[in-house]
């Protein structure tokens, strides 16, 4: 059965129902669920990117937000904390996660129109690489590098940053070498607003974005 998503018009007021594909062929606005895990780690800050499995119909094998997914008909933000479990293989009460707000974005690309209302969202992480289990084909590895890192190839696109690049239940962890092209083509005044974000929430030293 086709999944079906709730659709918008740009100021956001409700449309009806679509399914995905009709939504990405049109290029109908609809809600997804997105959440940046970060950390400090010996006063650095540094931020989580999953691998897409090579798989994906879109951006295989291609660094992305942590966690992310589509909000299908008639579910909540609380339903979208989902996709953290069901891509990363660990459970994260909602009460523990910031939420930044929603965001605009748009993107097209050989007949793809996405047009998309972002609830965008982090999280603090303090568990080890060891912890994450990809169960459901939509992940292949997480993705560990610094946030000025992350940022310089973001800005320089013949950069190039150190990571390390984990899979946990094959016991893999080693250190790679990642660029601009390496990352889903998000356009990037969305991933500086990221980054900033995620520097100004570990520079608080707690998890407390308003929703404003």
């Amino acid at each position: 059965m086709a999944e079906m998503l709730d659709v918008f018009d740009e100021a956001m007021q409700p449309l009806g129902v679509r399914s995905r594909e009709d939504v990405h062929k049109l290029g109908l606005w609809h809600q997804t669920f997105q959440c940046w895990f970060v950390r400090r780690i010996d006063g650095v800050d540094t931020i989580y990117f999953q691998e897409r499995h090579e798989s994906k119909a879109d951006f295989p094998g291609l660094l992305d937000i942590t966690a992310a997914g589509h909000l299908s008909a008639g579910e909540t933000l609380e339903d979208g904390a989902r996709e953290i479990e069901e891509e990363l293989g660990v459970a994260v009460p909602r009460e523990a996660l910031s939420y930044a707000g929603c965001k605009p974005y748009k993107y097209r690309k050989d007949g793809f129109i996405d047009r998309e209302f972002c609830h965008v969202h982090y999280y603090v992480c303090e568990l080890p690489l060891e912890a994450f289990r990809f169960r459901d084909g939509e992940v292949s590895a997480i993705v560990l590098m610094t946030l000025a890192d992350a940022r310089r190839i973001v800005r320089d696109a013949e950069a190039t940053a150190p990571a390390v690049r984990a899979v946990p239940e094959r016991g893999e962890r080693r250190d790679i070498v990642v660029r601009w092209a390496d990352l889903v083509p998000h356009e990037k005044r969305y991933y500086e607003a990221a980054f900033d974000e995620a520097e100004r929430l570990l520079a608080r030293g707690r998890a407390d974005f308003s929703a404003t």
